[in-house]
């Protein structure tokens, strides 16, 4: 088990610390940091991929939402302690034809139907929302599960994209 999925699952998931919980409860919460680790390696390689040198990227910031019908994931960073938008760090990522965003997206929303699939294999509720906060540096994680309800389909206000957005702002004011 790599360091990184250690410290997730030394964490606190859904109230329980890790130390105190049955085997089953370990094993899902190993399982869910392992596809928590996932999502933040394909944000990796999506850097790599738009030759982001790895040294300057602060956080990697992941959002996404599974609230029955929708499903969705968005990505940003801090990158030299500025935050950029997925489309924004190179010239490689406006690329269409490489479609290094696309790739990304679809493998996020891939380890976001492992992750509703591990809920249900171990009968748990799954999130609605959550927000990663990946601090490259420290190599820590920082996780926000939400379980009620987020998004209303016919409210332009409350929409996955809105939602990240709306993040992506809230953590670019407090930089600045």
């Amino acid at each position: 088990m790599s360091k990184f999925v250690e410290k997730v699952v030394q964490k606190t998931v859904n109230g329980h610390q890790s130390e105190n919980a049955a085997p089953d409860d370990f094993e899902f919460e190993k399982s869910f940091g392992e596809l928590q680790s996932d999502m933040i390696s394909v944000c990796m390689t999506y850097l790599d991929d738009c030759g982001v040198e790895t040294s300057t990227v602060n956080n990697i910031y992941i959002h996404c939402v599974d609230d029955h019908p929708i499903k969705s994931c968005n990505f940003f960073f801090r990158i030299n302690k500025k935050m950029v938008q997925r489309e924004s760090v190179s010239e490689a990522a406006r690329d269409r034809e490489k479609g290094y965003q696309r790739k990304a997206l679809r493998s996020l929303l891939d380890v976001l139907y492992g992750l509703n699939t591990l809920c249900k294999q171990h009968d748990r509720p799954m999130p609605t929302e959550m927000r990663l906060n990946y601090d490259v540096q420290e190599n820590s994680l920082e996780t926000t599960l939400k379980y009620e309800p987020v998004v209303k389909i016919d409210d332009k206000v409350n929409r996955p994209g809105v939602i990240a957005d709306a993040w992506f702002n809230e953590l670019d004011t407090d930089v600045n």
